[in-house]
């Protein structure tokens, strides 16, 4: 329906400008249709679009933590995807505060907003893997190692959904606004509302798995945390419903839900990060705990088994190996991955990588200063690493400074 006194063609043309506003239809698809229209009524659809705003913002202030504040911690790989998880977030709610402010704007400012619909499950399910990851020292429960739970292949429709997106944005400006004059004010399917409707669906299967490994990885270890962490997750799946059937229907307040919700989620995220800070180390405590209640040493010769692990690493060098897992060395000590994580942990004060990276560190001071010549990234793969960042990252940590200046001290 287009509004009265305006051609076709200008309303089309002042759409992709956004130099005008659109006079409201007469049906007011923009405010609560179940709120008699008066100043209290636009005063709350202000205050609602503003809510979803200060989520948006939030949001990123949570990225800019991560990336500037936060410290970098033993086995928080996962911190990259709550980075991206935040900037996902930001550019979803930023565009749902757009549509509801000012829906006549230009095509570009909803750019990549279905790429990012079809990022949040994904990015989700890989955070919350990397987590569980580094809490059980490359060892995950059972349900971890589910590949329903740990395929990348979710991430598969993004890039295409990107491409399509590109693809819209590069058609004629009329063709363009005719499709969304249609989104906007019809109640037609389109095809639009397809990629919506599958990415919606896509984020939803994504909650529901992560939802199910939560509870059993809660459920099985004991954690604490386990229906604060459901109660989150519920959150963006009543988001997306809301969102979804607001979209379709035309019904705007429902859309207003949905952004709330994802506002919402993001407000408690930061909280709970600000009111625990050392969230991970204690879950982390938690499952240790737990491991090590079922793990029994009774019966197994320490002593001997200390004197071999210092054969296999001392004489062996089984650590040159860039592929040696927590298993593989378990293996050659005929005990159990769990009992050995243990043996490290209550002799050793230190989890698998870290007693694996000393050893990889006193080697590569050691070839440091035998051959002068010898470049720091050949020594770095020589030791068993695989990146040169990954070696120096470790080398500072252990030896307090780069491998580059160990190597100019030594020779002054």
């Amino acid at each position: 329906m287009m509004p009265d006194g305006i051609s076709p063609s200008g309303f089309l043309q002042a759409c992709e400008a956004s130099t005008w506003r659109a006079p409201r239809p007469e049906k007011d698809l923009y405010a609560f249709a179940w709120i008699p229209h008066s100043e209290s009524m636009e005063l709350l659809n202000t205050l609602s679009i503003q809510f979803i705003y200060f989520g948006a913002g939030l949001s990123l202030l949570m990225v800019l933590g991560e990336l500037y504040v936060r410290k970098q911690e033993d086995g928080a790989s996962f911190n990259i995807y709550l980075m991206l998880v935040g900037l996902v977030a930001f550019s979803i709610l930023l565009r749902i505060g757009l549509f509801l402010e000012k829906p006549e704007m230009s095509s570009w400012w909803y750019f990549t907003l279905f790429a990012s619909v079809f990022a949040s499950g994904p990015l989700l399910m890989q955070m919350t893997r990397r987590m569980i990851d580094a809490a059980f020292e490359g060892e995950p429960p059972a349900p971890a190692r589910n590949p329903v739970f740990r395929s990348k292949w979710y991430f598969a429709p993004v890039l295409p959904v990107l491409a399509v997106e590109l693809n819209f944005q590069l058609r004629p400006v009329a063709e363009k606004q005719r499709v969304l004059e249609e989104i906007y004010y019809e109640l037609s399917f389109h095809s639009v509302d397809l990629g919506l409707l599958l990415g919606m669906l896509q984020t939803l299967v994504c909650l529901a798995l992560l939802t199910v490994f939560v509870l059993r990885t809660g459920r099985e270890f004991h954690l604490s945390d386990t229906k604060r962490a459901i109660t989150i997750f519920a959150f963006p799946a009543v988001a997306s419903l809301a969102l979804l059937s607001g979209y379709a229907l035309k019904v705007i307040w429902l859309m207003h839900v949905g952004g709330w919700f994802i506002a919402t989620t993001m407000i408690l995220s930061f909280l709970y990060m600000l009111r625990y800070p050392h969230f991970f180390q204690s879950m982390k405590r938690e499952i240790q705990k737990e491991r090590y209640a079922r793990t029994q040493l009774t019966g197994l010769d320490v002593p001997a088994l200390l004197e071999r692990l210092k054969e296999l690493m001392e004489q062996q060098k089984l650590y040159l190996d860039p592929d040696l897992r927590l298993s593989d060395l378990a293996e050659e000590l005929e005990v159990t991955s769990h009992q050995l994580s243990r043996i490290l942990n209550e002799n050793f004060s230190q989890n698998f990588n870290a007693f694996l990276n000393q050893y990889r560190i006193e080697e590569a001071k050691e070839q440091l200063i035998a051959d002068p010549d010898k470049t720091i990234i050949s020594v770095a793969f020589d030791v068993g690493f695989n990146t040169k960042s990954a070696f120096n990252d470790q080398f500072s940590r252990i030896a307090g400074m780069t491998p580059a200046a160990f190597r100019k001290n030594r020779k002054a």
